[in-house]
């Protein structure tokens, strides 16, 4: 048969990256001659197969490691790439082109759903901006109040293994700061934490342990300071809910992400002026 582009191969760079192992590559000769691929059943054709209905996804752990080590991968190269001349708090300044990059390569090469099937469409990203902006905004003041009260609490404790984020400078430096954190974080972080790593988790272990290993999961790799912990404790909570709450629809979470990092981000725009 001749070949298609939904049943194209990956190319040897990503091979085996995205896709699941039992996905079939390699190149076969047809009878007129022409390249052709393996004749695989309709469900391996589509990146949709990965989806369990009313469930999230089924996917393997180690498929999800492949996935998010792209992204670090990616996120390592924008830092090594940054020329050293210029700021250190500008740092930020390729990787909205390396988050580009990653979206570019889910959608072209994935093996898994694709936005559609998250709901990251017009029409639904339309009809949960209410919703979405709503959530973000609470889930913020919650976390801005635990980041006033609980170092009362704790004491020194408060400062502990605390991450204070440098502050870009510069316009060019606020843009690929506001463009990486308001814009790509959000999409690519539902994505891999509220899409698959809870889709997945939920469907082999149900709601409760979805819940607790990826809010968990989402929240240690922004940092470990008690006090800075319990601030994206609550958000990773809430995306969640709101994700369960519009049934599978990401676009809410997503418009909830960019408003809790919007306005983080113009926090840290005013302190940075006094």
């Amino acid at each position: 048969m001749r070949f298609s582009q939904d049943q194209r191969p990956y190319s040897k760079a990503f091979r085996g990256f995205f896709s699941g192992p039992d996905r079939p590559h390699g190149w076969q000769k047809g009878e007129d001659g022409l390249e052709t691929t393996p004749e695989v059943p309709q469900m391996e054709k589509r990146r949709s197969n990965l989806l369990a209905p009313e469930q999230g996804i089924d996917v393997r752990f180690k498929d999800i490691l492949k996935l998010f080590g792209f992204y670090i991968l990616l996120s390592a190269i924008a830092y090594l790439l940054y020329p050293k001349s210029l700021p250190e708090n500008n740092a930020m300044l390729l990787e909205p082109l390396m988050s580009s990059l990653f979206l570019w390569a889910y959608r072209h090469y994935g093996y898994w759903p694709s936005f559609a099937d998250f709901g990251l469409t017009k029409e639904t990203f339309r009809g949960s901006l209410k919703a979405g902006a709503l959530w973000g905004v609470a889930a913020q003041v919650a976390s801005t109040v635990v980041g006033l009260v609980l170092p009362l609490i704790l004491g020194p404790w408060a400062e502990w293994a605390r991450i204070s984020p440098e502050v870009p400078l510069y316009f060019w430096g606020w843009a690929s700061f506001f463009l990486r954190v308001v814009i790509f974080a959000p999409i690519i972080e539902e994505i891999i934490f509220r899409g698959i790593i809870f889709g997945t988790t939920r469907h082999k272990y149900g709601r409760r342990w979805a819940l607790v290993i990826t809010t968990l999961f989402f929240t240690l790799l922004h940092g470990i300071n008690p006090v800075q912990f319990v601030q994206i404790l609550i958000p990773a909570i809430a995306f969640v809910l709101l994700y369960e709450r519009d049934r599978n629809n990401l676009a809410a979470p997503v418009i909830a992400h960019a408003c809790f990092n919007l306005i983080s981000t113009l926090l840290s725009l005013a302190e940075s002026f006094l």
